[in-house]
């Protein structure tokens, strides 16, 4: 795909180009890596030609190339094809502008259908979606993004056990809704809400429901006071031993030793614009007391009367914090000290004030993440160059620096890239444009 992606991206005739890489043997294809010009006749090339695909992105949500009714209707075709031709197709996404009533009788060919995307009209008929869903037996992933379906008329006695991943982010799911949703799949082990604004607090007990839950995204959900916050730790109480994915970005006023207390065997954690959150060191005491105490024998013997998050969260391989307030050295070493070595992915939002301006100098002196592979870095202000220079050196093997959200002149960016030719580093660095 990535020679797909670079071959096609010229202005000459592509064509050729097009028929030579969209061959019998093709099992993967992403639409949205053809320039719009060229998508009509990678469509007529696919439906002469390839008839083992197994996935399928038929587009970029955002792609206005699919506002041509002819190719909406081609592709339509096209699925067709591999409804009739391919009982092993597993994987496909599909743009708004395609989904017809028509479109869902064909989708019910896809009896091997593993992972479904939709990005569902206003108007869709859930009585419709119940028929789909029932049909794809051995469906396991789905997401049905963006909707203004509120899932308060999703009723019925019929579940969907084989479901166990589902994304409805940025859809209009009320609490009512998402109550219809739990007791419909109740195997669900990974479920995403991001930026549902029509659920509150509650969503908390419904979500409690689900047995197998081991990754959730309920970043940017409604949640304004202090006394909110009571329901979603009683959540992690009940819950948090079983996470391993958990994104709580935009929720203000959270307990974060209760949060390690509670979720010991986290992977990832999503903790961005998380305002007046409280941190403190996490007692000996407070882990021993834990109802599931053995899940902290990484930390036994207990031979400290403190302990950092990191330390805590000894499987944390992905953690993407910011602070919005002036965040202490101190505090700093209660969620990084002692523990950094399983880290890979870090992403920080650092809030700078005139009287710490080098806060980042003493972070990246004081910590050291010896696995990372991925950086991101934030910054309201300018960025010391210093601070860069000395993470290119202190991390030869990190794989991509992401510096998009950090203010540098153009004398300090082609300064960095002579620091990389020089260190003949392999860093992918993405800055501001």
């Amino acid at each position: 795909m990535d020679i797909l992606k670079q071959t096609i991206g010229h202005n000459y005739d592509e064509q050729p180009y097009l028929k030579l890489f969209l061959h019998n043997r093709l099992t993967k294809f992403d639409l949205s890596l053809v320039k719009p010009t060229s998508q009509l006749a990678a469509i007529k090339i696919l439906l002469e030609r390839c008839d083992k695909i197994k996935e399928l992105v038929i587009t970029d949500v955002n792609n206005v190339a699919f506002q041509d009714c002819q190719l909406a209707l081609l592709s339509i075709n096209f699925i067709k094809e591999l409804s009739f031709n391919d009982k092993s197709f597993s994987s496909l996404v599909i743009p708004c502008c395609c989904i017809t009533k028509n479109l869902f009788e064909l989708l019910v060919n896809f009896k091997s259908l593993k992972k479904l995307s939709l990005m569902l009209p206003v108007n869709l008929d859930l009585d419709t979606l119940t028929i789909l869903i029932s049909s794809l037996t051995m469906l396991q992933e789905l997401s049905l993004i963006p909707s203004a379906i509120d899932f308060e008329n999703f009723t019925g006695d019929v579940k969907f056990n084989n479901i166990l991943n589902l994304n409805i982010s940025s859809t209009k799911v009320s609490d009512e809704g998402l109550s219809n949703i739990v007791r419909k799949m109740p195997n669900l082990a990974s479920l995403a809400l991001c930026h549902c604004k029509q659920l509150t607090v509650e969503c908390f007990n419904h979500i409690s429901k689900l047995e197998n839950l081991s990754s959730l995204n309920v970043s940017f959900i409604k949640l304004f006071e202090p006394c909110m916050i009571e329901i979603v730790e009683r959540f992690l109480m009940k819950q948090g031993l079983k996470l391993k994915k958990l994104d709580l970005s935009g929720i203000d006023y959270l307990n974060l030793n209760l949060l390690a207390r509670c979720c010991p065997d986290l992977e990832e954690l999503n903790l961005q614009g998380c305002q007046h959150f409280k941190i403190t060191w996490i007692k000996k005491s407070e882990l021993m007391a834990n109802r599931e105490h053995t899940k902290f024998n990484h930390l036994k013997p207990f031979k400290k009367e403190n302990y950092s998050l990191v330390e805590v969260f000894h499987r944390l391989q992905t953690f993407y914090f910011s602070w919005n307030c002036h965040v202490t050295r101190e505090q700093l070493q209660m969620f990084f000290r002692g523990n950094e070595n399983s880290i890979r992915n870090l992403k920080l939002l650092f809030y700078v004030q005139d009287d710490d301006c080098y806060i980042t100098t003493y972070f990246f002196n004081t910590f050291y993440f010896k696995n990372l592979k991925n950086l991101s870095i934030i910054y309201n202000g300018f960025l010391p160059v210093a601070d860069v220079y000395a993470i290119i050196r202190s991390y030869p093997y990190l794989n991509q620096l992401d510096l998009q959200g950090c203010v540098l002149d153009i004398q300090d960016i082609e300064d960095i890239e002579d620091i990389i030719y020089e260190t003949k580093s392999k860093i992918n660095i993405l800055f501001q444009e």
